[in-house]
């Protein structure tokens, strides 16, 4: 079973967007994604050493549509990050 774990955004230092339900929706957005795509964490990485969806981190601002917080993907073909509903 991969579960993520999710930081409380309202903790010193894991504030991005000023607003803890948008920080929080980023989280649950984030690690819920890379438990998906990087279930033992030897998966995708860039130059930087990051995981996919750290290349895209705090990527939109605010990034809230139909009332679902979401986090956007990095695609290689176009080598930017993505809406991904």
């Amino acid at each position: 079973m991969k579960y993520s774990i999710e930081p409380w955004a309202g903790c010193s230092g894991c504030a991005s967007f000023g607003n803890v339900i948008y920080d929080q929706d980023h989280f649950v957005s984030h690690e819920t994604r890379e438990a998906v795509t990087d279930p033992l964490g030897n998966a995708w990485y860039y130059a930087a050493g990051y995981e996919a969806d750290d290349k895209c981190a705090w990527n939109p601002a605010p990034f809230l549509a139909g009332g679902f917080g979401y986090q956007y993907e990095y695609a290689n073909n176009v080598h930017d990050c993505v809406a991904t509903q």
